[in-house]
């Protein structure tokens, strides 16, 4: 059974949640808002490839917990190759 992070909708539903996150992060004006920002404009570049997506300590300092977990499950959705949907054959008809 596929896993729904590896198809690219659970890619974009990943990135969606994680800014959403970070929004709340920067309205709060956080400590580690910086730290997060900085991560996050890495991953931006990698799905942009134009870097390779940064690491993510477990223990980064974030007030939401959520926020590392995204980040680490985005990059290692950026390192793994995009899976490709097989195709669908059609039979007879029009």
């Amino acid at each position: 059974m596929e896993n729904r992070w590896e198809r690219p909708a659970g890619r974009l539903i990943a990135v969606e949640r994680l800014g959403y996150l970070i929004l709340a992060l920067r309205e709060a004006e956080s400590p580690g808002a910086g730290d997060v920002e900085a991560r996050f404009a890495g991953l931006a570049a990698a799905a942009a490839g134009t870097a390779v997506p940064p690491d993510v300590p477990d223990d980064l300092d974030v007030p939401d917990p959520r926020i590392g977990t995204e980040l680490r499950m985005l990059a290692r959705l950026l390192r793994e190759p995009p899976r490709r949907e097989p195709r669908r054959r059609v039979r007879g008809g029009v």
